[in-house]
């Protein structure tokens, strides 16, 4: 997967993202066209066909700017599968067509419970449903964890949409040190695989190995990878690069993590057999 910020502006500080105390409000800053065009133009050059998240820490919906971007990928790269987050407070009923005539293939809206408010099934429930009939789709319940998560799937032609509410205090993330609220009791031991199939690319070009990691921050600026406003990047030669290898490294096996990743809950798996052989089968692939 690619991971694309467009532009850095959102709407929303919640007490979950470090967006509550990194400014994303006060200005909209946005991604070179240089830097978008090397990015779809290289993957191009290998028939890019896997997905393409329109995310990051910026809210994708709150400018239209993304309307053109969307487009620009599917006629670039028509196989690709183009998808987004959104906290869905610009979503209306008519820019569900607008998305998916921009070839926008697969849709998480996130609800979010408001800060301050402790998370309840019913509360989530209430929230889910006024957005779903505010959309008028059709709707099929695909998950309900009591006081943990609330999901269903939306439908809408072929793509794929789902709405959920979940309960960041179970299944929030620590975000590589940044909320300690979030902070695990133990050190992770099970093994990441993000950085052998990922790239995250933040509104400034710059890149990181993993989606709780960003480049505006001086916290993080030892862990950025690459940086496509230089010409001498692009996104092969970044993912495979010495310092993307060296993360993979830490983290593929079932041993106590580093920093920024020694409290991280993201993704985790359990240390079983079947997972021993996967992560064996990887590092024999990418260390050859």
């Amino acid at each position: 997967m690619i991971e694309i910020e467009v532009f850095s502006f959102c709407n929303r500080r919640c007490w979950f993202c470090p967006n509550l105390y990194i400014d994303r409000h006060s200005d909209n800053i946005f991604m070179q066209d240089s830097i978008y065009k090397k990015v779809i133009y290289d993957l191009k050059k290998i028939d890019y066909s896997n997905k393409i998240s329109f995310s990051r820490y910026n809210e994708p919906l709150s400018n239209k700017n993304i309307f053109k971007r969307l487009i620009e990928a599917h006629e670039v790269l028509p196989s690709a599968q183009l998808h987004m987050n959104t906290n869905g407070d610009y979503l209306e009923r008519d820019t569900i067509p607008q998305l998916y005539e921009c070839g926008l293939s697969s849709l998480n809206i996130q609800v979010y419970i408001p800060n301050g408010m402790e998370y309840s099934d019913k509360k989530a429930y209430s929230l889910v449903s006024t957005k779903i009939k505010a959309l008028n789709l059709e709707h099929k319940l695909i998950c309900f964890k009591s006081m943990k998560r609330l999901e269903y799937r939306l439908i809408y032609e072929n793509m794929s949409i789902r709405i959920y509410s979940k309960n960041f205090i179970q299944s929030g993330n620590y975000r590589a040190g940044l909320i300690s609220k979030l902070k695990k009791s133990r050190v992770r031991t099970s093994p990441c695989l993000i950085p052998f199939r990922d790239l995250y690319i933040d509104f400034n070009g710059k890149v990181v190995p993993c989606c709780n990691i960003r480049s505006d921050i001086p916290e993080h600026k030892n862990y950025i990878i690459g940086d496509l406003s230089r010409n001498e990047d692009n996104i092969f030669s970044i993912f495979s690069s010495k310092e993307i290898i060296d993360w993979r490294k830490q983290l593929f096996g079932f041993w106590k993590k580093s920093a920024p990743c020694d409290y991280c809950s993201f993704q985790e798996v359990e240390s079983t057999w079947t997972n021993r052989k996967k992560a064996r089968e990887v590092s024999k692939m990418c260390f050859e």
